[in-house]
């Protein structure tokens, strides 16, 4: 069965449908327009806000600036118109207990500095040893920290019967401990022990150097080391030590280089071994050798 639509009726159906959509479209478009429009004013309110907060912001900065700027302008111009007082005062008040003090100091120091006895002459056959030094290999950069440097110096010196005193600073074991030298650090403090006489160590924070120039002066005993005591006040206490010729008299240089130990001017020219066990076996020989003939020598003088 076919049904015959009617085409105006479609058309007009058409038209109807259009116009109820336009009218709905039209009803919700002013209350979306009005939303957008508020949240755009919120917008550019808060923006403005922002804007203000910031030249607020700005005018107190530059406000604390200005005064920061003023006090220090302020304290500036003070010091300065007060300086010359100040230098008044100094001269007036201070300058007088200054010399005072000055004065004090050239009357009291001459009997500790200036006012020597004559060196004693220098003895050819006595050795007083800067230990540390040496075993530091003289200070230079490239040798390396070793007991064994002092160890064969001390085997030579014996061998001809020297006089020898080995004074170093308190941190020697330290030096060595801190080297990586455990042994070496145990045997030097083995040796303080058993040859007290000959190891002698200088109180803590104080340098050997003043008991090394001081034991020299008093007994003529040969400096062994490559420090150049340059200090001031050893200069001043130890005249010698300005006269290039007295100096070299009584301080003789050696050297570490290539495993050897040499000291040109006492004729020692000997290899620095590796065993330090058999190196100390040796060294205690013949310190008990010569300690015991010192004895009997001592023993002979006194039946005599």
């Amino acid at each position: 069965m076919r049904t015959n639509f009617n085409p105006s009726l479609i058309e007009r159906t058409k038209r109807w449908l259009f116009a109820i959509s336009i009218m709905i479209f039209a009803g919700c478009g002013p209350s979306e327009s009005e939303r957008l429009q508020s949240a755009l004013q919120a917008e550019r309110v808060a923006r403005q806000e922002a804007v203000e907060q910031a030249a607020r912001s700005d005018r107190a900065s530059f406000i604390w600036g200005c005064i920061t700027a003023g006090v220090v302008v302020f304290f500036g111009f003070a010091w300065y118109f007060k300086k010359p007082r100040i230098l008044v005062q100094e001269k007036i008040i201070e300058r007088p207990v200054v010399k005072e003090k000055i004065i004090e100091k050239i009357i009291r120091e001459p009997s500790t500095i200036i006012a020597r006895t004559p060196a004693h002459d220098v003895e050819a056959n006595s050795f007083v040893i800067d230990a540390l030094n040496v075993v530091h290999g003289g200070g230079e950069r490239l040798q390396r920290v070793s007991l064994l440097n002092l160890i064969v110096l001390l085997i030579e010196l014996s061998k001809r019967g020297a006089s020898i005193k080995c004074f170093s600073d308190a941190n020697m074991y330290h030096v060595l401990k801190e080297a990586g030298l455990s042994d070496h650090a145990n045997a030097y403090r083995k040796l303080c022990r058993e040859f007290k006489e000959l190891f002698i160590t200088v109180a803590a924070k104080t340098r050997a150097d003043d008991d090394i120039l001081d034991y020299a002066h008093r007994t003529g005993a040969i400096i062994i080391s490559r420090d150049g005591f340059r200090n001031e006040e050893y200069r001043e206490k130890y005249t010698w030590l300005e006269d290039p010729q007295a100096f070299r008299d009584r301080r003789v240089a050696f050297l570490v280089h290539s495993g050897k130990l040499e000291c040109n001017r006492l004729g020692i020219c000997v290899p620095i071994p590796d065993d330090l066990d058999q190196a100390l076996a040796s060294l205690s020989a013949l310190l008990d050798g010569s300690a015991a003939a010192c004895v009997e020598s001592s023993h002979e003088q006194i039946s005599h």
